[in-house]
């Protein structure tokens, strides 16, 4: 399992994008389960960023663990804040049919995420926000 610690802050996503891009370098993925795992991981880190801490908090750190399963069928992504307790996977899907008018704000980037992975799961557990997504490597 391999780890990357990082400030929940939107500087820090080339960091995390390339920590994920390394994992897969020793495998041949085609062009569109790369697209689809760094969009689900971008959305994700992106709303950590930008919600799980108060604008002043010091300690705004976001642990992302990565790893394959005993086979390498699965690739698990695993976040983990301590920011505000906040389950994303209970907000409201949005109604993408509306023109971007009359839909309301928010909610596209965890629909965007968990359309492109094959499972997610929100726990929190010991005072931490913990965010898993998991995909098949097809």
């Amino acid at each position: 399992m391999d780890k990357l610690i990082v400030h929940a802050e939107t500087e820090e996503l080339d960091k995390v994008l390339n920590f994920i891009s390394n994992q897969l370098k020793t495998y041949n993925f085609s062009k569109k389960f790369e697209i689809q795992l760094e969009l689900a991981t971008e959305e994700i880190f992106v709303n950590i960023s930008n919600y799980a801490y108060k604008k002043d908090s010091k300690n705004n750190e976001v642990a992302i663990y990565s790893f394959f399963n005993e086979d390498n069928s699965t690739l698990t992504v695993k976040f983990v804040d301590n920011g505000i307790p906040f389950n994303p996977l209970e907000e409201k899907i949005p109604n993408t049919t509306l023109d971007s008018e009359t839909r309301e704000i928010g909610g596209l980037g965890i629909f965007l995420a968990r359309r492109n992975v094959d499972e997610i799961n929100y726990q929190y557990k010991k005072g931490n926000n913990v965010l898993t997504f998991k995909k098949l490597l097809k």
